[in-house]
């Protein structure tokens, strides 16, 4: 980077001539040629140009305050009439266009310059981070633990090391702690291992011993397993004798027997609830068996109750029908003639309304006619005095808008 800047390169205040032909201003082509000349081929070569960076700055800024002052005179100008505001702002924004590439090329090198060395940052930043990690997983490998509150480490309430020196101790003198530190963890390993054995050995003492009360078990186990056995088949050739006295007992009363599943059985009287499955006839004791043939008794009663009581339920419930269905078409006829008569009623409105409607309307037209006919005004006290007219005006007809369509 060679180019400097000098006095000679600093725009002078932008300044204009008040004749509106031609329209001049103090950033000439000539000026914008000598920047162009000048600054076109400043570049900054790397992160570590801190000087280029400088230069290609304070050339940035003297283009960009060119470009400023050029607005700052566009703008006073303009001030004066329309017509010339055009003429002024072509000429600018020619201006302005000659300007800005420019202004581009050195705001790129800046950037440019700027995003290298933030790199460069981040890179020994996050390999300072990794130094760091790297050094506490080796304490950590050798069992040292960390309190937050000290901002120490120990291993073994020994050996402490702080986190200033975890990230400040140079490397050799960080090796020489490990290799420290290393040899109480070897020993605590030993240590360890040592009582890991014996643990060992005495839970293999316990599990032999633990088997032999296990064999001892199953023995035990087998034996009252078979007397078990012994008595339950006992007990079954009773249930056996017993029940098949039963099912000859319900099949002389008009019972039949029904399957509803492979494991699911029994004996029922047809057309009643009197039923009992086989696994209840074979375990229900002999006076559940009598209540059980008592019930039936009562069951046949109920049935004829139901019978006739069924019947009448039915002629009640086809009165409820009949009278339900009259009920129906008379709420659907009055609701039809309610219907009629409120669209009869909004249709009389709407025509009678019409024609305020019609004339809040024209109202409103007429006062958005009425906005187009203001004058013109130069200064800006009338401008901004139109323009509130306009604004209530705007908000008048609006609201008449809406007071119509309420109507």
């Amino acid at each position: 980077m060679s180019t400097e800047t000098t006095e000679d390169t600093k725009p002078a205040e932008a300044s204009v001539v008040t004749n509106p032909k031609p329209v001049l201003f103090e950033t000439t082509d000539a000026v914008i040629e000598r920047y162009r000349a000048d600054y076109m081929g400043l570049v900054i070569n790397g992160p570590d140009d801190r000087q280029g960076a400088e230069i290609v700055h304070a050339a940035r800024m003297i283009v960009k305050n060119a470009r400023v002052a050029l607005d700052k005179a566009r703008k006073k100008l303009v001030e004066d009439s329309v017509a010339y505001q055009r003429l002024v702002n072509g000429e600018a924004n020619r201006i302005k266009a000659l300007l800005e590439p420019i202004e581009r090329h050195l705001d790129q090198q800046e950037g440019d310059y700027d995003y290298q060395r933030e790199q460069i940052r981040i890179q020994k930043q996050l390999a300072e981070q990794k130094r760091i990690e790297e050094r506490v997983t080796r304490l950590r490998s050798l069992d040292f633990t960390y309190d937050q509150r000290g901002e120490v480490f120990t291993q073994y309430k020994a050996m402490p090391l702080t986190w200033e020196d975890v990230q400040k101790l140079p490397e050799d003198q960080f090796n020489q702690f490990i290799a420290l530190a290393a040899e109480p963890y070897n020993a605590e390993q030993e240590r360890l291992a040592e009582l890991e054995r014996k643990r060992a050995q005495e839970a293999e003492r316990v599990a032999e011993i633990q088997r032999q009360q296990e064999a001892e078990q199953e023995r035990l186990q087998a034996e009252r397993l078979e007397l078990e056995r012994q008595q339950a088949e006992l007990v079954r050739q009773q249930q056996e004798v017993r029940f098949t006295g039963r099912v000859n007992v319900l099949l002389g009363l008009g019972f039949i027997g029904f399957v509803e599943s492979s494991d699911i059985d029994g004996f029922l009287y047809e057309g009643s609830r009197s039923r009992v499955f086989t696994s209840e006839l074979k375990t229900m004791d002999d006076a559940g068996f009598d209540r059980f043939q008592a019930l039936h008794q009562q069951e046949l009663v109920r049935l004829a109750e139901a019978e006739r009581k069924r019947q009448a339920d039915i002629l009640a419930a086809e009165e409820r029908a009949r009278v339900a269905e009259q009920n129906r078409i008379k709420a659907e006829q009055e609701a039809e003639a309610e219907r009629q008569r409120k669209e009869k009623a909004r249709e009389e409105r709407r025509l009678r309304l019409m024609p305020d409607r019609q004339k809040l309307a024209g109202v409103s037209s007429g006062l958005t006619s009425f906005v187009q006919t203001l004058p013109a005004m130069k200064t800006d006290e009338g401008k901004a005095a139109i323009a509130e007219i306009s604004s209530h005006i705007a908000r008048l007809v609006k609201w008449i808008d809406q007071k119509a369509e309420t109507l």
